[in-house]
Formats: C-alpha cells, structure tokens, sequence
C-alpha cells in the first residue's frame, strides 16, 4: 500500500491527496461491504436459530422497524474467542440476515430483542454510512494538508529531518507521521458523534420494545459480559469510548421513553 501511495504521488504530485483520499474512501466502503459476508465466516461459523418463539418475536421487530430481511435469524458461535454478546444486520439483498452471538442467548428473551433494536437502529439512521462519510472528508482534509505542508521545506529543514519529495520514501514516513497526528486529533471528536449515536440507538430500541427496562437490563448484561467499566472517568470516556459510561445510557433512556 505504501508503495502504491509513492506511485500515486509521483504521478500526480499536486493532485495525489485527492486521488488517495477517493481510493482510500472506496476501500473502507468495500470493506465495509465484504467483510460481514466474506471475511467473518472465516473465522466464525453460523446456524440457524431454532428457537421459534425468538424467532417469531425477532421477525415481529423487523417488521415494526421497516427492517427488510430476507436471510432469516442466525447464531454465530462467538463463544469460541469470547465471553461478550452481541448481535447485527449484516449482509445485503437476499443475504441479509439476522446475527446473534450464543454468548447471548441465555439472555432474556425482551432483553436480545432490545439488543436486536439497538443495532437496528443503526441501520435506520445510516449510521455506518454517515461515519464512512465523515471519515473520508477528515482523510482527504488531513492528506490536503499534509500536501500543503510538504510544500514548505524550510518547515523540514528547521526540524533537521528530511525534505519530503512527491514519491520518494522519505515523503511516505512524514505522511505517516502527520496523518497519525492528524488522527489523534480528530478522535475525540469521533468518538464524541459515536456516543451520541448509541444514545439515539438505545432509545429507538426503548421505543420499539415497549420501554426502557428490557434495554436497560440488556445493557447491564452486555456491561458485566464484555467486562467494561460501568463508570470510568469523564476524561478517559471523552479521550477513548466510543460507547456512553452504563449508567448514562440507562439514565437517558429511561428519562427520554
């Protein structure tokens, strides 16, 4: 990749950060769209739910939420690397289907529902796709300025390090540098729109289960299950979770349902 990074700049030395910001973007949506469908039946296998009262019970919430779903409910055998649940749309068209993690289902029956809504709520909101966006406006701006910074060698040479050259490796190190800095940057403001997107997620499954219990009483399970802290400090919540602290999310869904 590195390579193709020096080829791309050496070839267009005033438009590569453009061109690699649509090529870097256009991988992240092709990952985004294999990986659940290719990639993760390698390391993980699936069978049916046979349970037919969840079943029956999941189906009824894709309907209420407008969830088109034509692959049917699947459990994934999570159980093999890890102890925390979990559950997921994944696919497209006709593969679209239902996952739960069996490290899940000796949950409630309302409280997999719960946890089932939550995730469906991120499909509603076109979630993944407002963060792909967002992620692919942040690389091409951070990659624009690392071009307008390489224009500038006196900055290099008061530093005492190299004078990056379009396509040479000297200028793939300072890129990495800048765009690892550049990323730090931005982080906590990331993660800053993802909890205020989980926030809106547990409610939407409050208002699709019929109340803030069962989601709270999912959260509680996940909390202990995945071994999280239910209350870290605001700093560390604010420079490293994407997820709200456990008792802010039960506290705002049960005041907002």
């Amino acid at each position: 990749m590195a390579g193709a990074l020096a080829q791309i700049m050496a070839w267009r030395p005033y438009g590569w950060w453009w061109i690699s910001a649509v090529l870097g973007t256009v991988f992240g949506i092709f990952m985004v769209l294999v990986t659940p469908v290719l990639i993760v039946p390698l390391f993980f296998r699936f069978k049916r739910i046979t349970n037919s009262d969840l079943v029956e019970r999941l189906e009824n919430l894709l309907v209420r939420t407008g969830s088109r779903v034509r692959g049917g409910v699947w459990e994934m055998d999570m159980s093999r690397r890890t102890r925390a649940g979990n559950a997921a749309l994944v696919g497209w068209g006709p593969s679209r289907r239902v996952v739960l993690g069996d490290t899940g289902l000796d949950y409630a029956p309302e409280e997999i529902e719960a946890i089932l809504a939550h995730e469906i709520a991120h499909h509603v909101g076109n979630h993944i796709w407002l963060l792909i966006v967002g992620r692919g406006v942040s690389l091409a701006a951070g990659l624009f300025l690392a071009h307008q910074l390489f224009r500038f060698p006196e900055f290099f040479v008061s530093l005492g390090a190299l004078v990056p050259v379009p396509g040479d490796p000297s200028s793939i190190g300072a890129l990495w540098i800048f765009m690892t800095i550049w990323g730090v940057i931005l982080a906590p403001f990331y993660r800053w729109i993802s909890r205020r997107l989980e926030f809106w997620c547990d409610r939407f499954a409050a208002t699709h289960t019929g109340g803030a219990e069962a989601i709270s009483s999912a959260l509680t399970r996940l909390c202990k299950n995945n071994l999280a802290d239910p209350s870290p400090p605001a700093w560390a919540v604010i420079l490293f979770h994407t997820h709200p602290p456990l008792g802010e999310r039960i506290r705002r869904v049960r005041e907002t349902s």
